[in-house]
């Protein structure tokens, strides 16, 4: 599996960056969620939509662990259905 930069992370909503803080609290910064494509052909995302791919990155690491979670109660004979 590849690595990752553990979670929580944090978004900032003025410039969509997704961000983590350091034990000294300091920002790291990963990503930042923007149109992209210059080409002319593309259709361009409007602000929700940027908005919302960057929420959907910032929840990345909890959705990771919430799918492994329900990984195990599947993989886990005594659940049932």
């Amino acid at each position: 599996m590849a690595k990752h930069t553990p979670g929580p992370w944090k978004l900032d909503k003025d410039d969509r960056s997704i961000y983590k803080l350091n034990k000294q609290g300091n920002n790291l910064f990963l990503t930042q969620v923007h149109q992209g494509c210059q080409c002319g052909e593309c259709i361009p995302a409007t602000k929700e939509e940027l908005e919302a791919n960057a929420r959907l990155i910032a929840a990345a690491p909890e959705l990771l662990e919430a799918l492994k979670e329900a990984q195990k109660f599947l993989n886990d004979d005594d659940n049932t259905l």
